[in-house]
């Protein structure tokens, strides 16, 4: 396995997230219902942060909905 500062490294260096970006997903998924008990691993977070980015904004665009709300809008992705 990798280890977890090389994946973070690969968020920066190779996709070109910004590290702040990075922390705030960080922040963001840590206080998800459903990705906190997903996103457990920078590994995960590397391979889901394109769908968690849309995740975020569709979250922080609407008003805050439950965790039921939130599993069926990304089924739907």
């Amino acid at each position: 396995p990798k280890r977890p500062i090389e994946q973070l490294d690969r968020l920066h260096r190779i996709a070109g997230y910004d590290m702040a970006s990075v922390s705030e997903m960080i922040d963001w998924v840590t206080d998800d219902d459903f990705w906190s008990s997903n996103i457990l691993s920078p590994q995960k977070l590397r391979k889901h942060y394109p769908r968690l980015m849309k995740q975020r904004k569709r979250t922080n665009g609407s008003v805050a909905t439950g965790r039921t709300d939130r599993l069926l809008a990304v089924l739907d992705d």
